[in-house]
């Protein structure tokens, strides 16, 4: 993979602001190298499940997530939030595609017991990015992702860029923007290898 990758992760406040996406397709322009979008959604998820009287419940800070949860998940995430930020990076100007973890066994995850359908990123397939960036795209991941059983995982979106910025071997900025104009670096770090991720 091309050590030039840079993996930008979203979630929280930066997906309820309407400004975001030009900003972000402006700098996604500047960044040299190869770029790659991973976001999560667990607002966007808890309005659905509230909506459709399913409870939440988190067990150190992940959401226990049950079979019927996790088909709204993979729905919220891995196809509103998903789509639409594809489609709003593309009609700011910068081409990209939608793609869950589970699209071509890009990520893959083990369960983690207790917890229902959750999972911790296990491997990465990065032939799929590997196919976007050829044809000019900005991947843009949901980090639902493949079970060993063949089913969908909930898998923390941090975990999920991590993973991926490992497979990468890039530099790893995740970001959390508050705002268009305000962005504050949470974690920054070169991964070397995926030993050092594990």
């Amino acid at each position: 993979m091309n050590s030039g990758v840079r993996v930008y992760k979203l979630g929280g406040p930066a997906l309820e602001d309407a400004e975001l996406l030009p900003a972000l397709a402006e700098e996604l322009r500047r960044a040299r190298g190869r770029v790659l979008v991973v976001h999560g959604g667990g607002r966007h998820v808890e309005r659905e499940l509230q909506a459709r009287g399913l409870q939440s419940r988190f067990v150190g800070g992940r959401r226990e997530t049950s079979a019927e949860a996790m088909e709204v998940v993979e729905m919220v995430l891995s196809g509103a939030v998903n789509k639409g930020l594809a489609a709003g990076l593309t009609a700011a100007g910068l081409p990209a595609i939608g793609l869950s973890g589970r699209d071509a066994g890009l990520l893959r995850a083990r369960l983690q017991p207790g917890l229902g359908r959750v999972g911790r990123p296990e491997s990465v397939d990065a032939r799929v990015l590997e196919a976007a960036w050829e044809a000019g795209l900005v991947p843009v991941v949901s980090p639902v992702s493949q079970g060993m059983d063949g089913g969908a995982l909930n898998v923390n979106a941090d975990e999920a860029a991590l993973a991926l910025a490992v497979a990468a071997c890039g530099w790893t900025p995740i970001l959390s923007r508050r705002s268009a104009r305000t962005r504050s670096a949470i974690m920054s770090r070169k991964a070397r290898s995926r030993e050092e991720w594990r």
